[in-house]
């Protein structure tokens, strides 16, 4: 779960060429100061948060393969956990006459406690990309980073659960060949439902653009979730790491992006460290953006840092 996939930032009506529009002088600066606030939410969160040292310090009885699984296809878990994506495409995509695309998304879970009711769950997420460009070039660098923080009542172990809270994405895109380069101000959330052999989850998270540029004007994200759970740490399932989006221009339409992915995933131990690997397959099945591949291959790695309780 990451911000606008910035790689499909513009919006292109049918008949109509459009321009990217050119850095502002002031980008620079600004990209800078977003990429060092950015950083600190996403990678010194467990410095800042109290008590995070206390509770890892703990050595409780390592947990199940089948309940790491459980847990950690729960965006509402309260275990620390770091996914990691990497994705790869290589397949006809206009305007590209082959499209290739390769990228990495961060998107670690850190659920902090407030008191006996309400705890925050942070979902920083960071993207690097690699992709083909409409002059057959090759644009590589930080496409995208947000950060949602939804509150959430604790879990008291039914089968529904949700939180709400403000979502920001940072304007710290290093080319524009990977999309936009602006700041979106919004709002999030997410719903679980499990069972003991599955789990469903929606994550919703929506950002409006501050500037005035002829740029995308803001993004609708959903991130679909359905896992059934098999035996010894095995599970397949939809989505988990696809994203239905919906991004909007100033002063004309929008655009759809559908995917659909199929999952198969092995929870282990390696060593001490419990993690799960995944393998995913996303066809496009409506594709109104150019800059969308039709497939992707992913290899997913979420490592736990913290056992469920």
């Amino acid at each position: 779960m990451g911000a606008p996939r910035s790689r499909n930032a513009e919006y292109a009506a049918p008949g109509r060429r459009t321009r990217r529009p050119l850095p502002s002088p002031a980008g620079g600066a600004t990209r800078h100061c977003a990429t060092r606030i950015a950083s600190a939410l996403l990678f010194g969160a467990t410095l800042a948060v109290p008590g995070a040292t206390a509770e890892s310090s703990q050595s409780p009885q390592p947990a199940s393969v089948d309940t790491i699984a459980r847990e950690t296809s729960d965006p509402t878990s309260n275990i620390w956990m770091v996914p990691t994506i990497l994705g790869f495409t290589d397949t006809p995509s206009m305007p590209y006459r082959r499209s290739n695309q390769f990228s990495i998304e961060i998107q670690p879970s850190m659920p902090v406690s407030f008191d006996d009711r309400w705890r925050l769950l942070n979902f920083p997420s960071l993207t690097l990309t690699s992709q083909g460009t409409p002059t057959n070039g090759q644009a590589t660098g930080v496409e995208s980073m947000s950060y949602l923080a939804a509150f959430s009542p604790k879990s008291t172990g039914g089968a529904f659960a949700w939180g709400l809270g403000p979502y920001v994405s940072f304007p710290v895109t290093t080319d524009r060949d990977l999309g936009v380069n602006q700041w979106q101000f919004g709002g999030g959330g997410m719903a679980r439902i499990k069972t003991k052999d599955h789990v469903a989850s929606v994550t919703v998270k929506a950002g409006w653009a501050t500037a005035r540029q002829r740029q995308q004007a803001g993004a609708l994200q959903i991130e679909y979730n359905f896992q059934r759970f098999l035996k010894d740490g095995w599970q397949v399932g939809l989505g988990r790491n696809s994203t239905i989006e919906y991004t909007w221009q100033r002063g004309s339409g929008g655009a759809w992006n559908v995917p659909v992915g199929l999952n198969v995933g092995k929870t282990t131990y390696l060593g001490k460290l419990p993690v799960k690997f995944m393998a995913q397959y996303e066809l496009m099945v409506v594709n109104a953006n150019r800059w969308k591949p039709q497939h992707q291959v992913s290899l997913v790695v979420i490592p736990v840092l913290q056992n469920p309780p």
